[in-house]
């Protein structure tokens, strides 16, 4: 059987999603389907993204189920199409359990080690990485315990057929409804809506940094390893989002926008310290 994996982007990230999905392909001894939830892909792009796999686009019109006025009150760095992926289980009726990832992510082993994950709950996610205090802050932004697992959405593993039983994405979106002014928006919704009742995967599974068993890794915060260049980069983990995307046609397009100079030494340092604070996470 494939193993179904979700990726979700608009028009600026079509280039992402192919680097993913190269990556898990080289990685991946078994079959694959790739469903991308389309949030204003061009045709242009879509050709390209299909050239490194063929891909089903869902068309997804998450307008009709948000508050444009409450989605305003959302923080600004936080697109609308972060929501899309709320509706997974209703779009596909036909998947029992899927793969959900964002697409600021490389995959670096075989994905169905994943997908083969046990899953006692709806949803299965790496805890969020972050000292005591980092951690009581984000449930306490959301009115959570401090002890609460807060996770990261970015890698999920979803049991879909628990979801349409239990009618969750109504249920969230309702949420919503009451609690507008969130700054990690479906994010802190999951955490709100699946307080500890989400299955804590190992961190491998989503890491920020480059290890021996990192089986995902995921460029979160705002400099990503698409703003530096690469040919005077020493963190190997920029090295190997750089080593998929030449796997792409997207690739000269992405070289094309490093920036150099000053700017390029700026975005380095501040990619380096971004890396630094995350990853002393894990060695606590």
């Amino acid at each position: 059987m494939a193993i179904p994996v979700f990726l979700s982007s608009d028009n600026n990230y079509a280039p992402f999603v192919a680097t993913a999905m190269a990556s898990i392909l080289k990685n991946t001894k078994s079959c694959c389907d790739f469903y991308v939830l389309d949030g204003g892909i061009s045709k242009k792009n879509k050709e390209k993204i299909c050239s490194v796999k063929n891909v089903e686009f869902v068309k997804v019109e998450i307008e009709k189920f948000l508050d444009s006025t409450s989605y305003s009150n959302t923080s600004k760095h936080v697109s609308i199409s972060t929501f899309n992926r709320l509706l997974i289980p209703d779009l596909m009726p036909n998947l029992n359990k899927v793969i959900y990832l964002d697409v600021d992510i490389i995959v670096n082993s075989d994905i169905c080690y994943l997908f083969e994950q046990k899953n006692n709950y709806v949803i299965a996610a790496v805890k969020e990485p972050g000292d005591k205090i980092n951690l009581a802050q984000l449930n306490n932004n959301i009115g959570l315990a401090e002890n609460n697992n807060y996770f990261n959405a970015g890698v999920m593993l979803m049991n879909c057929n628990k979801w349409r039983e239990n009618n969750i994405t109504q249920k969230i979106f309702n949420l919503y409804k009451n609690k507008p002014n969130l700054k990690y928006a479906d994010q802190d919704l999951l955490n709100i809506y699946f307080e500890n009742n989400c299955t804590l995967l190992p961190d491998k599974f989503n890491r920020v940094c480059l290890n021996d068993d990192t089986v995902i890794i995921h460029y979160t915060g705002a400099t990503k390893p698409w703003h530096i260049n690469p040919d005077n980069c020493s963190f190997e983990e920029v090295k190997l989002f750089w080593k998929y995307a030449k796997m792409t046609p997207f690739y000269d397009e992405l070289y094309s926008k490093t920036l150099n100079g000053a700017e390029q030494k700026q975005k380095y340092m501040l990619y380096r310290i971004q890396r630094m604070a995350k990853s002393r996470f894990y060695e606590q």
